[in-house]
């Protein structure tokens, strides 16, 4: 990812989680152990069909990323009373 860009992130979550089911969901984003962002459900596309998740970042946003570094990102969500969490995935912020 490169900064003062407007990169979108695909999450694929597999058939046994439904995207429609969430009651709540957060995408976080992490640089140097500290949280940088995070994108609630209002932010994110929801394709039921594909069961994907699709959020963009505008440049504002990437900007706030220091270069040069690693970016780890997390979806969190909410089903009804239980709470899960996603592998944390990683990609590097260019200049």
């Amino acid at each position: 990812m490169y900064r003062g860009t407007t990169p979108t992130f695909l999450i694929e979550l597999p058939e046994s989680v439904a995207v429609s089911s969430f009651d709540a969901a957060f995408l976080t984003f992490e640089q140097n152990g500290d949280t940088v962002l995070e994108k609630d459900l209002t932010a994110m596309t929801l394709d039921t069909e594909n069961n994907t998740i699709t959020v963009t970042l505008p440049q504002e946003e990437t900007l706030a990323f220091a270069g040069d570094k690693v970016v780890r990102y997390q979806l969190r969500f909410r089903i009804g009373g239980s709470a899960f969490a996603t592998q944390k995935w990683q990609v590097t912020v260019e200049q």
